[in-house]
């Protein structure tokens, strides 16, 4: 986000981000332990439901939050939870690409847009990252307006 614009104030800004970060990943962690304590009371219903790589992925979930402290690297690590995130990460690769395509055709067919295509395409910037970092930008403005 810095590199976009710089905020008027700096020091309380970014302190804002952290504190948000550390809120948000305590409600995450407190949640998720709630969650897979869920999942564990009802795992017999859950494998009558789901095909047994679901229900594998389900049980490694459950173990990486039994602890006082997630378990990150066990599901990083596991086979299951690796091919899910692949396929997630492939997922997400189509969208990406698909929206990309369809933002260089709605600014190649649109006369308010011309002027924008050419600075997208250029090669010193990601359009993509552009978008991303723009959106981001404007909700967090948004956010701490709102505060």
């Amino acid at each position: 986000m810095g590199n976009i614009f710089e905020p008027s104030s700096p020091k309380e800004s970014a302190q804002k981000i952290v504190d948000n970060i550390e809120v948000s990943y305590s409600a995450f962690t407190h949640d998720f332990k709630e969650l897979s304590k869920y999942f564990d009371a009802h795992m017999e219903v859950f494998k009558e439901v789901l095909t047994p790589k679901e229900v594998i992925a389900l049980e490694a979930f459950v173990k990486a939050f039994e602890g006082d402290i997630p378990d990150y690297e066990f599901l990083m690590n596991h086979g299951t939870i690796k091919s899910l995130i692949l396929k997630e990460t492939q997922r997400k690769k189509t969208f990406s690409k698909e929206l990309g395509g369809r933002l260089n055709k709605m600014m190649k067919n649109n006369v308010k847009f011309s002027s924008l295509s050419g600075t997208i395409k250029s090669p010193q910037i990601d359009a993509q990252q552009l978008i991303i970092e723009t959106m981001t930008r404007i909700v967090l403005e948004k956010q701490f307006s709102l505060e």
